[in-house]
């Protein structure tokens, strides 16, 4: 092997292992950074459950909004909604894409 080829050997070795890098810090920055938004999720909701239950105006605003954006069934049955009646594909397919239904 040439020192050429050896140069060139070397060198996309480290590039290979400079992509593996990215990688594993691209992930981490994304797992983070959804554990942030899962924190700040469970802060307002904490913040917000509590002042529904003593600001009646409040709880009639937001109820309104739970039902309509709560379409998963398990998130509907843990905040004691009734299930969303059957629907076709289409209805199914936005429940899938609704990103208050992340429980």
């Amino acid at each position: 092997m040439t020192n050429t080829n050896a140069l060139l050997q070397k060198l996309q070795d480290r590039e290979a292992k400079l992509k593996a890098q990215i990688k594993k810090a691209k992930a981490t920055a994304a797992k983070e950074a959804a554990a942030l938004d899962t924190e700040r999720h469970r802060i307002i909701g904490a913040a917000i459950l509590a002042e529904i239950d003593e600001n009646e105006p409040l709880r009639a605003l937001v109820q309104p909004v739970i039902e309509t954006r709560t379409t998963n069934p398990r998130a509907r049955k843990i905040l004691g909604l009734d299930p969303l009646p059957k629907t076709g594909k289409k209805g199914e397919e936005e429940r899938k894409n609704n990103p208050a239904d992340a429980g």
